[in-house]
């Protein structure tokens, strides 16, 4: 017997289609409790990460730290260490900000050339930024518009995302481009490096951005010395 909007309602079926409800129950149960087995935290220790921390005066600020420990049990909380050396307290965090030099080359032919200088996350955004510049001659006409360009995670390729927006410094569509080129994505999307790139709609290669991910300078904590006593024992004081 089955409760139907509010109706109590016999429903029959074959036994044939008994067993299918059975089976397909059994499947979706399965599958909960796979999902459930192989959920894992996103963060492990020693990751760096911009964590939210709430200072002492009250105000809440994002601030570059690194996991000491995860959440266990009923805790809702990471272990943050800050570059200071102190520990804190972090419900939320994120993949760590950066800005750094990069390298990568997107090749059409030897006249047709898209150059990466520099490499950003910004988590705050959920935005990657690249710096570049391309460069042609007109022997094939135009440059591709860098509209088309796309950001492509890890050596497999297995996601990519198209370029939302630039910053042109240099905007001459018959021999060069130059600015920054944004690409936006969702907060729940885990971005890993390395990252690779391809400029404009067809034909040019897609080649690694190399870069390194910046490390955290974390000052070590002070260990507490030793109070030793002034007399051994008593007797000393005698």
């Amino acid at each position: 017997r089955i409760q139907q909007r509010g109706t109590d309602k016999e429903l029959s079926c074959s036994s044939r289609g008994k067993m299918f409800t059975k089976k397909l129950l059994r499947k979706l149960q399965m599958g909960i409790e796979k999902k459930e087995s192989v959920k894992k935290l996103p963060y492990m220790v020693g990751s760096d990460v911009d964590a939210q921390i709430q200072q002492r005066e009250g105000k809440t600020v994002w601030v570059p730290a690194r996991v000491m420990a995860q959440p266990e049990g009923n805790k809702l909380t990471y272990t943050v260490r800050l570059e200071n050396g102190e520990d804190f307290e972090a419900a939320n965090v994120r993949d760590l900000s950066f800005e750094v030099n990069a390298e990568a080359t997107s090749l059409y032919n030897n006249n047709y050339f898209c150059n990466v200088t520099k490499l950003a996350r910004d988590s705050s955004k959920n935005s990657i930024t690249i710096t570049f510049d391309v460069h042609g001659d007109m022997s094939m006409g135009a440059l591709q518009h860098w509209r088309h360009s796309k950001l492509l995670d890890d050596v497999v390729h297995r996601g990519q995302l198209a370029s939302t927006e630039c910053k042109i410094r240099t905007n001459d569509k018959n021999y060069c481009y130059e600015g920054d080129m944004v690409f936006l994505f969702d907060r729940s999307t885990t971005i890993k490096m390395p990252l690779s790139f391809r400029y404009g709609r067809s034909g040019y290669s897609t080649e690694i951005i190399k870069a390194e991910v910046p490390r955290l300078q974390i000052k070590e904590k002070k260990k507490k010395e030793e109070v030793k006593p002034l007399y051994a024992n008593i007797d000393e004081l005698l």
